[in-house]
């Protein structure tokens, strides 16, 4: 049998570089699209970088990197979301390296240096945003929060504040914000302000409980007994902090309210906001502690300090009357205190709290609740002409070694105190005194 040959001849095709390029690009860039839209983002803004410098018509480049720019935001705002914000800084530095950056990313490049504690850096980023953006009032609120909660200038949070509050007037947050700051800083200042803000806000928001606190705090502080009862009123209805309800004690005791006031202010030991306040040891138990409701007639009561001298040298006033209450009282103060204590002859035994362990008694008291033990009103506060004594010698050599020695009256001045206090506006900033 014969087969035949045939004879097979490779003809060669011309290849058009230029299409053929295009090709390879577009289809780079649909990959990278795809990528991105199936949340590969890392694989997807790779292949976006490596075909941007291959494109040589400005006008799709310029289409090309506004889709990078627009799927790097995107997996920026994801990776924010997912708190990774130290990725989401390197995603932002790899697109400021880009042309037609967006103004944005310098909003979310200082947002991220909030979120990991560089407030600095933060303020700094959200400044270059709030100078080149035109839409910059949403950055006002970010800056308020940095320079209130990191810097602690309360003063700027109120400038930054209020230019927030002309975008957004309806905002109860910031009107909120704005009230409790000129509260604390201007103190009894700016009335109109304080009020104007915080009542804004409870327009806005009236089941809100930190406004309603607020609102009901600065209406007595100036005295308008009446809007404040009926804000504290609310207030019991908002399922309340103990934080609120020591507040509303404060408020009772400050307007001579004593009998009511002194039971809230029983919250001060559950605040949720005791910070760096500590209580002695013995507060940490429940053990042979006062309730309101026992009787005390034949007990014998172990009465305890709390926080700083201050709070014992001021309730110490009160041991006359808790002897008439009990069979026998004893005071524990702090070791400072021990010898003034003695000095001044209260009638009970004195003792540090290292001795508690041998000490026998049916219960104790923390000493700022002996206004409830006593039944204390504002016309019976004991012991207005004084109860403390010092001898006579200490006065002496203390007036030749530390102070001036005339007979002027001689005045100390305590202008700061620990670091609970700095916390309260009760500390006088030195330059103050020169």
């Amino acid at each position: 049998m014969q087969v035949s040959r045939r004879l097979v001849v490779h003809k060669e095709i011309p290849i058009d570089t230029a299409k053929e390029i295009d090709l390879l690009t577009s289809m780079d860039i649909a990959m990278a699209e795809q990528y991105c839209k199936i949340k590969n983002f890392d694989e997807g803004l790779k292949k976006f970088k490596d075909v941007i410098p291959q494109i040589t018509n400005e006008q799709k480049k310029r289409e090309v990197i506004n889709k990078y720019l627009n799927y790097s935001l995107a997996y920026g705002q994801s990776l924010m979301a997912q708190q990774k914000f130290l990725e989401a800084l390197e995603l932002y530095r790899e697109i400021m390296q880009v042309p037609f950056t967006p103004i944005s990313i310098y909003k979310n490049i200082g947002l991220c240096m909030k979120n990991l504690g560089n407030a600095d850096m933060a303020i700094k980023f959200l400044k270059y945003f709030e100078e080149t953006s035109p839409d910059k009032e949403d950055v006002y609120i970010y800056l308020g929060d940095l320079v209130y909660s990191d810097i602690k200038d309360n003063k700027k949070a109120i400038e930054y504040y209020e230019k927030a509050l002309e975008k957004y007037p309806d905002n109860y947050t910031i009107c909120n914000m704005l009230g409790h700051l000129y509260s604390t800083c201007y103190q009894d200042k700016f009335k109109d302000k304080q009020i104007d803000y915080l009542t804004r806000a409870f327009k806005l928001a009236p089941n809100n409980r930190i406004v309603v606190k607020n609102l009901a705090y600065v209406y007595g502080k100036f005295d308008e007994e009446a809007k404040a009862d009926e804000m504290y009123a609310k207030l019991m209805y908002l399922n309340p902090s103990h934080s609120d309800l020591h507040a509303y004690g404060a408020y009772l005791v400050k307007h001579k309210r004593f009998i009511e006031g002194f039971k809230f202010l029983q919250h001060r030991f559950q605040k949720e906001d005791l910070g760096n306040v500590a209580f002695p040891e013995i507060y940490k138990t429940k053990k042979k502690r006062w309730n309101i409701k026992v009787d005390i007639t034949n007990k014998v009561v172990l009465v305890h300090f709390e926080q700083g001298f201050g709070d014992s040298i001021m309730f110490a006033r009160f041991l006359d009357e808790m002897k008439k209450k009990c069979k026998e009282v004893m005071l524990v103060v702090q070791n400072g205190l021990i010898q003034l204590m003695k000095d001044s002859k209260l009638g009970v035994e004195i003792y540090a709290e290292s001795d508690i362990p041998n000490l026998k008694y049916d219960y104790w008291v923390p000493m700022m609740d002996l206004p409830i033990i006593c039944e204390t009103r504002p016309d019976t506060i004991p012991q207005a002409k004084g109860y403390l004594k010092v001898p006579k010698t200490k006065i002496n050599t203390y007036k030749k070694q530390y102070i001036n020695d005339n007979d002027k009256l001689k005045i100390g001045i305590a202008y700061e105190g620990t670091m609970a206090s700095k916390e309260t506006n009760r500390d006088i900033p030195l330059e103050y005194m020169y």
